[in-house]
């Protein structure tokens, strides 16, 4: 595209009516909400908001394990947890950052759908068929629309920084890739890996290293705050520590994100699809400067996947213990770490949802008729998801009469209204900063009593030392979490000197214990007991 081309592109994107502009951010704004507005706390908000506000206020959650360890997302936490110092409870911190995260992504999401798509309201259905591929059809579990969190905020700096690429805005690129690496290394790092393969791709159209050079070193200046939190997370630990969290993390945690041997059947080939009509689209159609950028960038992001398809097949091929010894596999599970199908699951859709798009417009001015199904069967798949997002939302979503046994997203393990039953005994009869020994398969006990924990499955630590110490945490209260009441008026004699002994070692005042089958309410000897919980003092010995 000629410079007068792209003087011409910009005076028409200044000129539009602004009430068209902030109509089509409000109906994008709205799109974003039908999607991630389900009830608090959603995926991830109880381990963000919690550590958010004991960042804040070290009080709140002193002796919560989770709580302690190391940060990675202090800048989120800087930025954004101050708000949980108001008074106001999480639930409405996490609506607050909801919305700031939606209303950012729209802004962002408007301006690249029409950098590309210079058509009105288009950046809406854009947005919608972006968002359902996200969610329909990912490989390593990402998403972009949802609880408030550190990568939230990451992705809309990304997006920003991609509608600068494709404005051929090198330097502001750059910099705002610096600000998504702040706030999430993982998000903003990949995204300026792009960045740069996209500038090496680019010989012709690329501005020069030493124009360039000056906003390249702001945009890792901006970066640096993420980065030195991400550094210092293996502070202290030796070579087998971080060998062992390393391999936590990957194969017994997360290899549903990170290790794609274990991902679930039809993840891969279905993501791959995706890949394939992507690659179509781009045969089927020339592209002009701005938009061969937005394509490298998305083959980008496939060709890091790539790599990481192939170290996931690697540690499969070998033992998958630290004491093996096997240092190759050791160092893919090591990088395995670093989320290298994260962008792919985010930025294929984008590529497929805009340049999808631009090809249905051709179309009509080639093939009307055929152009004009595709509408129609859009139109159909799209309200027939917008029937199905708008029930998750809370006010329609109480009306239901299943809500007594709605569990949240972020605790789908629990029996909703007897764990919270828990919670709110736990909140009204302890002081802060008691300690309770909770099932490990729930986690949103610290959201709804304010009372620490010892370790869940949910809230995995960031540095090496403290996922190591989690794990063994996990495996010494194993036994505890699978306690039977099977109709004994308290846990069985055999327990009780496990009990006080992990009461002595982590401080444990009560323990919180999962019924195996329903029954009376009534437990001689708990603290508090519902059908599906009991609550015992652990005194110790």
């Amino acid at each position: 595209m000629s410079q007068s081309a792209l003087s011409a592109n910009d005076a028409a994107f200044n000129s539009l009516p602004p009430w068209r502009v902030y109509a089509e951010i409000a109906l994008v704004f709205a799109v974003f909400f039908l999607h991630g507005a389900w009830t608090t706390p959603d995926v991830n908000e109880t381990g963000y908001l919690t550590k958010a506000q004991h960042f804040w206020n070290h009080d709140a959650f002193a002796h919560d394990f989770f709580c302690n360890t190391g940060d990675a997302h202090a800048v989120f936490y800087w930025a954004f947890g101050w708000l949980t110092t108001l008074g106001w409870s999480l639930d409405v911190v996490a609506w607050i950052g909801r919305i700031a995260t939606w209303f950012m992504l729209a802004i962002a999401w408007r301006g690249l759908s029409y950098a590309l798509l210079s058509r009105p309201w288009l950046a809406v259905l854009s947005a919608e068929i972006f968002i359902l591929l996200t969610e329909q059809a990912y490989m390593a579990g990402e998403w972009i629309v949802g609880g408030v969190e550190a990568k939230g905020f990451a992705w809309a700096f990304v997006l920003w920084a991609l509608h600068a690429l494709v404005r051929d805005r090198w330097a502001w690129a750059w910099l705002l890739v610096g600000v998504a690496t702040s706030l999430h290394v993982v998000v903003g790092g990949w995204a300026a890996v792009c960045l740069g393969i996209v500038w090496i791709a680019s010989p012709h159209t690329r501005p020069a290293v030493t124009a360039l050079l000056p906003r390249m070193v702001g945009g890792l200046i901006l970066a640096l705050p993420g980065l030195w939190f991400a550094a210092r997370l293996n502070d202290g630990a030796d070579w087998y520590t971080v060998a062992e969290a390393s391999r936590i993390q990957v194969i017994e945690r997360l290899p549903h994100h990170l290790f794609a041997p274990a991902f679930e059947a039809g993840y891969i080939p279905r993501h791959l699809l995706l890949w394939a009509l992507f690659v179509l689209l781009c045969t089927a159609m020339p592209a002009s400067p701005a938009e061969r950028r937005l394509r490298v960038f998305v083959f980008a992001t496939m060709g890091i996947a790539i790599v990481g398809l192939c170290l996931g097949g690697l540690v499969s091929l070998g033992p998958m213990t630290v004491q093996s010894g096997n240092i190759v596999v050791q160092a893919a599970v090591f990088l395995l770490r670093f989320y290298w199908l994260r962008l792919s699951d985010i930025l294929v859709p984008i590529g497929v949802s805009i340049l999808g798009l631009r090809y249905l417009v051709v179309l009509f001015a080639t093939r009307r008729m055929c152009a004009q199904w595709i509408c129609v069967g859009l139109a159909a798949l799209l309200l027939y998801d917008g029937y199905k997002q708008v029930r998750h939302i809370p006010p329609i979503l109480d009306a239901e009469h299943f809500v007594t046994t709605r569990a949240d997203r972020d605790d789908s393990l629990t029996d909703a209204e007897d764990w919270r039953g828990v919670c709110r005994w736990a909140n009204e009869h302890t002081p802060p900063g008691t300690v309770f020994l909770t099932p490990t398969n729930c986690s949103t006990f610290k959201w709804y009593s304010g009372r620490d924990e010892v370790a869940t499955w949910k809230d995995i630590p960031q540095d090496a030392r403290s996922i190591v110490k989690w794990w063994k945490r996990l495996q010494d209260i194993s036994e505890v979490d699978s306690v039977s009441l099977q109709g004994e008026p308290s846990p069985p004699e055999q327990r009780i000197e496990r009990l006080r002994k992990l009461g002595v070692r982590f401080g444990v005042e009560f323990v919180v214990v999962q019924k195996l089958s329903r029954k009376s309410e009534r437990d001689p000897g708990a603290a508090y007991s519902n059908e599906a919980y009991a609550v015992y003092r652990v005194d110790p010995p």
